[in-house]
């Protein structure tokens, strides 16, 4: 009889894993914005179009089995955005020469292929830097080791993606600007990392991106927290550290969560601000 409820348990643990694994997972923080996403079989390039015309810009774009998600914010000063479907490395160098900064990287699946989505944010007139990875996994290139290769050099990690079709693995890592008043980590778990996220939450980190490492078989989190600043009295003499506060946020499962996802948008003040 134990052996009976330990398989159902195993079976239970593998059920979540796997679902989460091909769902999309939803990042909300309480920052109040007038936001839509839409999800679809293939690529909404119409309504994205029709979008951009009343002012809307894309956020964030992620590709879990077949299917896309897509959000879009109003913003009250547009700016120039380009996407491009698998382009290649040439078409990215002149992007960043003439001045656009990688905004987001998804990979997803076409023609039995993976291929990579690159979407664009006109920053500059000017060149433009960017720390980020797009490949297999291999002795030289792993999630971790590109993410801390970017953070010796001073970048931000803002999404790590990965996925596997078949028998090939890819992964991507963005590290799109330098890093500020900002501590990060990077951890792993085999298990879904619930108890990871709650405690980190609770010491003042947010999620930043999380993925299913199929090279590894285990979850890679990022999270994010705000460094302490010094503070002094007006005379100078007293001081001390105060770390600034983190706005609020959670995470979703969108297959089995959308109604929370549509209730903490519409109802309590929450914007997407991750997809994986």
């Amino acid at each position: 009889m134990q052996l009976k409820y330990y398989l159902i348990f195993i079976a239970l643990i593998f059920i979540e894993v796997s679902f989460a694994q091909q769902n999309h997972i939803v990042i909300l923080e309480k920052t109040n914005g007038n936001q839509v996403y839409k999800v679809s079989g293939n690529f909404p390039k119409d309504w994205i179009k029709s979008k951009w015309d009343t002012g809307y810009r894309i956020q964030n774009v992620n590709f879990k089995t077949n299917e896309w998600f897509v959000v879009m914010n109003k913003t009250e000063k547009g700016f120039s955005q380009r996407y491009m479907l698998s382009p290649s490395s040439q078409q990215i160098k002149d992007k960043l020469k003439d001045g656009y900064t990688i905004q987001d990287i998804s990979l997803y699946v076409s023609s039995n292929t993976i291929r990579r989505f690159y979407l664009f944010k006109k920053i500059s007139v000017n060149p433009v830097s960017v720390y980020f990875f797009a490949g297999s996994p291999n002795y030289n290139h792993s999630i971790s080791k590109e993410v801390k290769d970017g953070w010796n050099k001073g970048w931000f990690c803002k999404n790590i993606k990965s996925i596997q079709y078949k028998n090939r693995i890819a992964f991507s890592v963005l590290m799109p600007r330098k890093r500020n008043n900002e501590d990060q980590l990077i951890e792993y778990r085999a298990d879904f990392p619930h108890d990871l996220l709650s405690n980190k939450k609770s010491q003042g980190y947010k999620l930043t991106s999380i993925t299913y490492d199929q090279n590894k078989k285990s979850w890679c989190v990022v999270m994010t927290k705000k460094k302490a600043v010094k503070k002094t009295n007006g005379t100078g003499n007293i001081w001390w550290w105060e770390t600034p506060p983190q706005t609020d946020w959670t995470w979703f499962n969108y297959k089995t969560q959308k109604s929370n996802i549509d209730d903490y948008i519409h109802n309590k003040g929450y914007s997407i601000v991750g997809l994986n």
